[in-house]
């Protein structure tokens, strides 16, 4: 296995806590999820999140097939189990380096979502909605990370990313040329639905100690449908 691979799942495993408590759209108010039962925070709920899998992956059953692991790594649980498979493979020194490292990188991108959520006003907070179109032999699915509502049909698009250093990503403009394609195709499918998306972000997010900074936030252009 490559040495940038811990990197890989650390980030699929940030991407997945972020995502887990909105997997069903909420009403948002000041970045707090509003319930009937109680009203939760943000940050609150993406920390409970990776703290949940930081726990679940220490686990002594954690590796086996049909292990609470399988349901909670993965959205389809044992039936799809890369990203529980994949930790495992790692080596155990790596294993430990994601563990502890996985929460404070959860956090930071917490603590950067709360604050947009505040700054833009977001009224609904949804995950990786399936867009789907008919394909060759299956339907194309896409999933952007986050959709966040400014009223009821106006969103905002999020795209989650980790790296080493949020201040470095994407200073090559070769490199916008992927997420900008893929916010082309969220928006068309969003537009489809009925939503108008209005805002295009990508945050990325440090998953070192010592960068410059803990998050960016880069605004991704419009394109012509």
């Amino acid at each position: 296995m490559t040495p940038y691979k811990k990197y890989a799942v650390l980030g699929t495993l940030v991407d997945r806590a972020v995502c887990m408590p909105y997997s069903k759209p909420y009403v948002l108010c000041e970045g707090i999820r509003q319930t009937w039962w109680n009203n939760v925070p943000i940050t609150a709920d993406i920390i409970n999140a990776a703290d949940a899998l930081h726990r679940i992956l220490q686990e002594p059953t954690a590796e086996r097939d049909w292990s609470t692991a399988d349901f909670a790594v993965d959205p389809a649980g044992p039936w799809w189990s890369k990203t529980k498979n994949d930790f495992f493979q790692l080596s155990l020194d790596d294993q430990s380096w994601l563990l502890a490292k996985l929460v404070s990188t959860a956090a930071r991108a917490a603590e950067a979502i709360e604050e947009k959520a505040v700054e833009e006003k977001w009224t609904w907070l949804w995950s990786q909605p399936s867009l789907a179109m008919p394909g060759d032999h299956y339907p194309q699915i896409l999933r952007p990370d986050l959709v966040a509502g400014l009223d009821k049909d106006s969103c905002v698009l999020i795209d989650l990313k980790t790296t080493k250093d949020a201040s470095n990503q994407f200073k090559n403009r070769e490199g916008l040329k992927k997420p900008t394609d893929d916010f082309h195709e969220w928006s068309k499918r969003l537009k489809h639905s009925g939503f108008n998306p209005k805002r295009r972000w990508i945050l990325s997010v440090s998953t070192g100690e010592e960068a410059r900074d803990p998050h960016k936030w880069i605004g991704i252009r419009r394109r012509r449908f």
